[in-house]
């Protein structure tokens, strides 16, 4: 029982025993009491032991202390940790759905760029119909030219002396100087192009 007195009063919060308490110890001797010097001697363990003791739990409440202090660094870099996670969730989730939002407009953009170009890619027959007709009447007109060039030079030849009076008309019609009068060779005139 007053082992556990003394290591209560060692352990405890504010130890009631003090290490001079121990070392200035004073026994009143009694007839047939205790050797002076062998308890004398065992205070002075006792003492040396409880010295230890007191520095040993003051260590070891100082490293609580430097427990706890570096516990709440750690709180608090958990803290921003856990701040900084969600911070970078929600960035990503932003992102992802900027990126999602910009695929959305390419997409837009290729279907619309698609469609101009079958758009464009529709119009280019009728495109090629247009220039194929101009090429035609083109061609009409200048087989006509050639007729009609063709036809002096066989009326110079027919005609021979008389060659002076023909002259081109474009259309295929030829003048005939001399008579004042178109003639027309079966050619197309200017107003059958």
């Amino acid at each position: 029982m007053e082992k556990n007195k003394v290591m209560d009063e060692v352990l405890g919060d504010a130890p009631s025993l003090t290490v001079s308490d121990l070392y200035s110890a004073d026994f009143k001797t009694a007839f047939r009491g205790f050797d002076k010097e062998r308890v004398t001697g065992f205070l002075a363990r006792v003492a040396d032991a409880y010295e230890a003791l007191e520095r040993e739990v003051s260590e070891l409440r100082k490293r609580n202390e430097e427990l706890r202090a570096e516990n709440e660094t750690y709180r608090d870099m958990e803290k921003a940790l856990t701040e900084a996670l969600a911070g970078a969730q929600q960035l990503s989730e932003t992102t992802l759905a900027q990126a999602r939002k910009e695929a959305e407009l390419i997409r837009e953009e290729a279907e619309v760029a698609r469609r101009t170009a079958e758009a464009k890619g529709a119009a280019i027959p009728e495109a090629l119909r247009e220039e194929i007709a101009g090429l035609r009447a083109e061609r009409g007109r200048l087989k006509a030219d050639l007729r009609a060039v063709l036809d002096i030079h066989r009326a110079l030849l027919e005609d021979g002396d008389h060659g002076d009076s023909v002259q081109f008309v474009p259309g295929g019609a030829r003048y005939d100087a001399e008579a004042d009068a178109p003639t027309d060779v079966g050619g197309p005139t200017e107003e059958g192009v």
